[in-house]
């Protein structure tokens, strides 16, 4: 899974469950790559918070960020970049934080 970066928060909801549901396989409490049968590993990611008003351009409000772990394979795909950013609407800003 890539790193989300210029996109929304629901965008980036329904690629994570989009990667959950095809590209991985739940065997007893194991995730595995549906491709090569490879364990499914995390990678920590800082994703920036943006306003999305800003109609795909990067404008921080502060410096808002989430810390999350984005699941991949390390036999498939390459390891997730380390930043990305999500564009939420200013309504959503004080959720993020």
């Amino acid at each position: 899974m890539r790193t989300p970066t210029h996109i929304t928060s629901a965008q980036f909801s329904e690629l994570l469950k989009e990667f959950l549901e095809r590209r991985c396989l739940l065997r007893g409490n194991t995730l595995l790559c549906r491709e090569c049968g490879a364990s499914i590993v995390h990678s920590r990611v800082i994703v920036s918070i943006h306003e999305s008003g800003f109609h795909d351009k990067c404008m921080a409000c502060g410096k808002r960020a989430w810390t999350m772990t984005l699941p991949y394979c390390p036999r498939c795909e390459e390891k997730p970049e380390e930043r990305g950013c999500l564009h939420l609407s200013f309504s959503d800003f004080p959720k993020a934080s």
